[in-house]
Formats: C-alpha cells, structure tokens, sequence
C-alpha cells in the first residue's frame, strides 16, 4: 500500500508514503488529520517518504490539499525522505504560504524531525 497513516504515542500523526502519491492518498491522510483536529488537538504531522517516486499524474489534485482555514488547527509537519523531493514537497505543501511550520528533513534525520515535532 502506497501510504500507511498511524499515531503515535505522543499523538503525532505518521504517514507513510511509499511509490507513487494518489489523491485517494491524500484524502485519506486528510480525513486521519481531521479525527485529530476534532478530538481538540493541534494536529502535528510527520511525513516519511520511503521509495517515494511522486504524486500521481491522474486525478483532481485541484479540490484536494489542506484549505486556509484548516492552518490554526495544525501545529507543524515534518516531511522525512531524500534530498531530490526537498523543493517539490514542500511546494506541494505550500511551505512559506502557510501560517503554521513546516520544516523538510533529510532521510537520515528521522529522530532529528520527531524531535522538532515535540518542541
């Protein structure tokens, strides 16, 4: 299965994402990121990119993506995976344009991104 969704512990949402990202994909880690938010809690978010090779070329990536009306409900996501998706991730996130923190780790940096996530 291309992406894997998960809690943790500490009430981090993980997604996994393996292969190519459909937008069945990303729903889904949307609808997993909006049960957090209705249980009250700031959403944070750690995306690993494991054997990542790109979104999907096919569907409506345009109704899909998290609105500017959801940013106050999320603290910060952590996108984990190589150095080639860096520029490409965050564009998809919307780095920059978004009012909560986003931050790109490289693959080795696993335990340095959970940890950023904490603070």
């Amino acid at each position: 299965m291309p992406c894997t969704i998960s809690r943790d512990s500490t009430g981090v949402l993980c997604a996994r994402i393996s292969g190519t990202m459909s937008v069945a994909d990303l729903r889904r880690l949307q609808d997993a990121g909006l049960d957090v938010i209705k249980q009250g809690v700031k959403l944070r978010l750690l995306v690993l990119l494991e054997d990542f090779r790109g979104w999907e070329r096919s569907g409506d990536w345009a109704t899909a993506g998290l609105l500017p009306e959801q940013d106050r409900d999320i603290q910060k996501i952590a996108i984990v995976g190589d150095e080639q998706w860096r520029d490409q991730a965050c564009a998809f996130v919307a780095r920059g344009l978004r009012s909560f923190e986003i931050e790109y780790f490289a693959s080795s940096a696993r335990a340095e991104a959970g940890r950023w996530l904490q603070i």
